[in-house]
């Protein structure tokens, strides 16, 4: 079944909010061990999205 260019293009947004969400979180300053915490989560979140495209 192939996905219709509305689910593929929310997909792509989706990933592109993570990856920018990432680069301000290393502006903030925060605990690294926060951080990384954060930034784990958000790329299991990334790579099941990547897995749907």
């Amino acid at each position: 079944m192939q996905k219709s260019f509305v689910v593929k293009q929310s997909i792509e947004n989706v990933v592109t909010e993570i990856d920018n969400l990432k680069e301000k979180l290393k502006l903030l300053g925060i605990d690294p061990r926060d951080y990384y915490q954060v930034i784990d989560s958000l790329t299991v979140v990334r790579l099941h999205l990547d897995s749907m495209r």
